[in-house]
């Protein structure tokens, strides 16, 4: 019997992640920020941080997630790339902007 190998395919997700000095505490995953709703970046207790990131999976049926990667926010920049070197949508970078301009009052 001969075994397909089946297609990678890429999807994404947003997570908020809480942060306390180097470790993760929480995520908070979605397909889309549209989802978060506007408590979703309210201030936590002290010495807690949170970070937003766009998250990138390789997977196929056969072995399921096999490579992931990180785009964090910072200073209000969504990178253009992932830190394996793959770029970031345009549409991801498109709903960046559209979900900033709402939170800010309409302005980007």
């Amino acid at each position: 019997m001969v075994k397909l190998m089946s297609r990678n395919r890429v999807t994404y997700e947003w997570d908020i992640e809480e942060w306390r000095g180097k470790e993760i505490l929480e995520h908070d995953f979605r397909e889309k920020l549209s989802e978060y709703s506007s408590s979703a970046f309210d201030p936590r207790e002290d010495g807690l941080t949170l970070k937003l990131v766009l998250v990138r999976y390789e997977y196929n049926d056969s072995d399921g997630v096999i490579d992931q990667a990180w785009a964090y926010v910072e200073s209000g920049v969504l990178p253009e790339a992932f830190d394996d070197g793959a770029k970031v949508p345009k549409k991801l970078h498109a709903e960046y902007k559209r979900w900033i301009k709402k939170w800010n009052g309409g302005e980007a």
